[in-house]
C-alpha cells in the first residue's frame, strides 16, 4: 500500500540528510571543475538545479553520505574550487520561486504497488539529487570557514537554507518537504558551529539572517494543498480491490471521507497553534481505527465493518506525524541558531554574554523566536554557556542533556552559545 512506500521513503530521506553515513577515507585526488550543463529545453528552476547538481564532480556525488567532517578534511581546496563555480550558479537558480507542479495522488492505483513504487521512486530521485547538492553546500561552507573564506561559507549556508525553502514551498510528495526540513536543520547547526568559533563578523551574520521562513506554516500549507488536491479526491474515487489481501473488504466511503476531512482540519489547527500538540488528532485517529493487532493486521481489517476505509486512512494520514515532528525539530534548530547568533553578537559588542533572553532580543533575537514545543522562550544559561529546547516531552529539564544530542531519546535539546 502507499503508506509503506511513503514511510520507507520518508525515513530514508531524513537519514540521508542527517550527515551520518558510512565512514570512509576521504579522497585527496584532484576534483575537476564543475561543468554547468546546458539548460536548453529544461523546464523549471528545479530541473535546472538538478541539472546543476548532475554537473558536480563524480568524487563529490559518490560520497554524498560520507560524514562531512571526514569528507571535507581531505578535499578542502578542491571543494572550494568546485564551489566557486557551483555556488554562483546555484544562487542564481535559488533567487526565483520554483514551480514543480502538482502531484496528483488520484493517478496512483491503490491496488498496484509496483506502479506506485516506480512513480514515487521517480519523485524521490529529484530529492536525492537535491540532498547531494545540500551535502556539497555544507561541505563547502565548512571548508571555506576553516580556510578563512568566511563570506563564502556564509553564502553556502544561506544557499542551503534557500534550497530547503524552495523544496518546502513546492507541492510535490511529502518526501520533499521532509528533505527540506532536514536540509534546514543541517544549515542551522553549521551556522551555530561557525558562530561559536567566532569566525563570522557582522557582514556574515547579515547574510545568514537574511533568509526568513516559517517552516511550520509552510509545511501546513503544503499538506493542505496535497490533502485537498490529492488525498480527498483519491478517497472519493476509491474502490475495494478485486484482488489482493483486501479483496472483498467492507467499505463505507462516506464515513471514511467524513473522518479524513475532520482529522485534517483538527491536525492543521493543532500544528498552526502556538505550541506542539496533536492530542486531538491522535485521539480521533485512535477512535476511528480501533485497537489494530500487530499481527494479522490485514486479516483483522478485512473483517471490520469499514475495513477498507480504515486501511486507506491507515495508509494515508499517519505520515503527517512524521512530517510534523521533522518540522518542529527543524523549527527548534532554527530558533536555537538565532539564540546563538544573538548571544555571539552581544558577546562581541559588550565583552560578555547577555544575561537573559530579554537581553538577547536587544542583540537581534526576534520576538517571534520561541521554543515550538511550548510557545515560550528557549531555555538559556549564560553562566554555563548553553541554550536549549524542552524537546518532544514538553518538560524543561534545565538543559542538562548532552550538548547537540538531537536523538529521539534526548529530553532537552541543548546547544552551546560559547
Amino acid at each position: 500500500m502507499k503508506a509503506a512506500f511513503l514511510t520507507i521513503a520518508l525515513g530514508l530521506g531524513m537519514a540521508g540528510c542527517a550527515g551520518d553515513g558510512v565512514e570512509t577515507d576521504a579522497s585527496s585526488a584532484p576534483v575537476p571543475a564543475v561543468e554547468v550543463p546546458a539548460q536548453n529545453g529544461v523546464k523549471g528552476q528545479f530541473e535546472k538545479f538538478i541539472a546543476l547538481v548532475d554537473g558536480l564532480p563524480e568524487d563529490v556525488r559518490a560520497t554524498a553520505d560520507v560524514r562531512r567532517e571526514e569528507w571535507t578534511a581531505g578535499m578542502k581546496a578542491n571543494l572550494i574550487g568546485a564551489g566557486e563555480v557551483f555556488l554562483p550558479e546555484a544562487e542564481k537558480l535559488l533567487a526565483d520561486a520554483w514551480d514543480l507542479g502538482e502531484f496528483d495522488f488520484s493517478t496512483l492505483s491503490w491496488a498496484e504497488e509496483d506502479e506506485e513504487s516506480e512513480e514515487l521512486a521517480a519523485q524521490m530521485s529529484n530529492s536525492a539529487k537535491a540532498k547531494v547538492g545540500s551535502k556539497f553546500l555544507m561541505a563547502l561552507s565548512e571548508a571555506a570557514e576553516e580556510g578563512g573564506s568566511y563570506e563564502l561559507s556564509a553564502r553556502a549556508i544561506a544557499a542551503n537554507r534557500k534550497l530547503s525553502e524552495r523544496l518546502l514551498g513546492s507541492n510535490r510528495v511529502l518526501i520533499e518537504n521532509l528533505v527540506a526540513l532536514a536540509i534546514s536543520s543541517i544549515s542551522e547547526r553549521t551556522a551555530r558551529l561557525v558562530a561559536i568559533r567566532g569566525s563570522f563578523g557582522e557582514a556574515e551574520f547579515k547574510i545568514l539572517q537574511g533568509v526568513d521562513k516559517d517552516y511550520r506554516k509552510a509545511l501546513a500549507d503544503a499538506l493542505r494543498r496535497e490533502w485537498a488536491g490529492g488525498l480527498i479526491p483519491s478517497l472519493e474515487k476509491a474502490k475495494v480491490p478485486e484482488t489482493g489481501d483486501m479483496a472483498g473488504a467492507k467499505f463505507d466511503q462516506e464515513a471514511t471521507l467524513a473522518f479524513a476531512k475532520q482529522y485534517i482540519a483538527v491536525a492543521l489547527e493543532e500544528v498552526e497553534g502556538t505550541g506542539l500538540s496533536l492530542d486531538k488528532a491522535n485521539q480521533l485517529m485512535k477512535e476511528f481505527l480501533g485497537e489494530i493487532p500487530e499481527e494479522a493486521e490485514e486479516k483483522w481489517l478485512k473483517a471490520q465493518p469499514n475495513g477498507y476505509g480504515k486501511a486507506l486512512i491507515l495508509d494515508s494520514l499517519p505520515v503527517f506525524g512524521q512530517a510534523l515532528n521533522a518540522a518542529v525539530k527543524s523549527e527548534a534548530s532554527e530558533g536555537l541558531t538565532e539564540v546563538v547568533l544573538a548571544a555571539q553578537r552581544g558577546l562581541s559588542e559588550t565583552g560578555k554574554l547577555p544575561e537573559t533572553v530579554a537581553e538577547l532580543r536587544k542583540f537581534g533575537l526576534k520576538d517571534g523566536v520561541v521554543d515550538p514545543y511550548t510557545g515560550k522562550d528557549f531555555g538559556y544559561n549564560p553562566v554555563r554557556g548553553v541554550a536549549w529546547s524542552v524537546g518532544p516531552d514538553g518538560v524543561d529539564d534545565g538543559g542538562l542533556d548532552k550538548e547537540e544530542d538531537w536523538s529521539e531519546r534526548a529530553k532537552d535539546r541543548v546547544v552551546r552559545v560559547k
